[in-house]
């Protein structure tokens, strides 16, 4: 019983470590694999330190999802560290740190456990587990159309360095009527802004981006006279931060993962809709 959204970006944020862990060898193999086992009682979650004795699962089962690549491997004594925010052992500009921190979330939002193997120079396979339904549920848990604020083909800024993101982003913008213009920084962001600044109804931004993150594109923004309504996305709370940012004109943000309804919302709200749901 999974948000398919949150899901597909924490195996996206997996299989973009794994590539990025077989780049310097320039080839390897990516397995994504799925399994259903009975309570694998012999495990231990990385990041709890709970062991997976069945007790979450309605009947003991789980469902595994591993992620498997022959690259580089994670070293030993950084395992303990892999899933706290910002630490990387990738070189400066290669990333920022928060794609594992990102699937810690995701896992545990979903009443799921995680465990890492690896081996220097041989590989690093990350199992996902997710408690197992028993039966299915006569209807699909689904978010009602009727729900949904939808917008009005309002054009909405999506500044996200992530691809897979990005496009997700946009994928939701665009159910939800909305039009949407890419860039991949804040950088971009202002050449863009320069180009479409009559079109633009809010700007859509991620906090940490490696050129220019969402915090210094709002006060270029700010300096420039532009004042669109800017929506600020995090992958972790950081509301000191953000507490600022809104004291200085900030519309609003959300954590990541993003909950289409929320964002829905939200938007809406910045905009000043009064229509009823749609």
């Amino acid at each position: 019983n999974a948000d398919p959204t949150r899901m597909q970006q924490a195996i996206m944020n997996l299989a973009i470590n794994a590539r990025d862990a077989m780049r310097p060898q320039e080839s390897g193999e990516l397995r994504i694999d799925l399994s259903r086992m009975a309570a694998p009682d012999s495990i231990r979650c990385r990041t709890c330190g709970q062991m997976l004795d069945g007790g979450n699962g309605d009947n003991g089962e789980w469902i595994c999802i591993a992620v498997t690549d022959n690259g580089s491997g994670i070293p030993p004594e950084a395992l303990p560290h892999i899933f706290e925010p910002f630490f990387t052992t990738k070189e400066v500009g290669q990333g920022t740190g928060l794609g594992l921190s990102q699937v810690f979330g995701i896992v545990k939002q979903h009443e799921g456990h995680i465990d890492v193997t690896s081996q220097v120079g041989r590989g690093t396979t990350f199992t996902i587990y997710l408690p197992a339904l028993q039966v299915r549920p006569s209807t699909p848990p689904a978010i009602e159309s009727g729900a949904l604020i939808r917008g009005q083909g309002e054009t909405v800024l999506v500044v996200e360095d992530n691809a897979a993101l990005r496009a997700a982003l946009i994928d939701i913008l665009e159910l939800l009527n909305y039009q949407a213009l890419p860039a991949a920084d804040g950088r971009a962001a202002l050449a863009m802004l320069e180009q479409h600044a009559d079109e633009i109804a809010v700007v859509l931004s991620d906090l940490v981006m490696p050129e220019m993150g969402g915090q210094a594109l709002f006060h270029a923004m700010r300096q420039r006279g532009l004042t669109l309504p800017v929506v600020m996305l995090s992958g972790h709370p950081m509301e000191h931060e953000l507490e600022v940012l809104q004291a200085q004109g900030l519309a609003g943000w959300m954590l990541k993962p993003l909950d289409g309804e929320q964002l829905a919302q939200l938007l809406a709200q910045v905009l000043g809709k009064e229509s009823e749901p749609s």
